[in-house]
């Protein structure tokens, strides 16, 4: 397993449904899984199914709708486009995304993967000019077969 996180990130949003990547600040290894850090994507090596789960604590300093999404190789998964609501400034909202994905091996050999698979999350306002504070965010990239 990888856990990618973040503490204490400040985001500068721009207008209005522009989304901006979460930057992913560290990397812990728990248990070898053939994923990697880069940049602010993880990309995934070897074959099998991931479970990927994140948990964000976010705010932002006016009232507005956050919304964050989980990309697969450029592909918002179904059923992780999630909406959170700050009905008062600088309060914190507790967001969580859960999904499986399956790399498959795109020669069907027992080899590694020929390209790796990018997994990211993006966040955007419904209020321009929002800063977004993301307190803790941990995210957590399982393989699981």
């Amino acid at each position: 397993m990888l856990e990618y996180f973040s503490k204490n990130a400040v985001i500068q949003l721009g207008a209005v449904g522009v989304e901006t990547t979460i930057p992913f600040t560290n990397q812990h290894l728990l248990k070898g899984c053939g994923s990697v850090m880069s940049g602010n994507t993880v990309q995934i090596n070897k074959c099998g199914v991931y479970d990927v789960s994140c948990d964000l604590c976010v705010s932002a300093n006016n009232i507005s709708n956050l919304e964050i999404k989980l990309y697969v190789d450029g592909v918002v998964q179904p059923q992780t486009d999630v909406i959170t609501s700050i009905s008062v400034a600088d309060n914190y909202s507790t967001v969580h995304i859960d999904t499986y994905i399956t790399k498959q091996n795109d020669n069907c050999k027992c080899n590694p993967c020929s390209s790796p698979t990018t997994v990211y999350l993006t966040i955007s306002s419904s209020v321009a000019d929002t800063i977004v504070t993301i307190q803790t965010s941990d995210n957590n990239v399982y393989r699981v077969a």
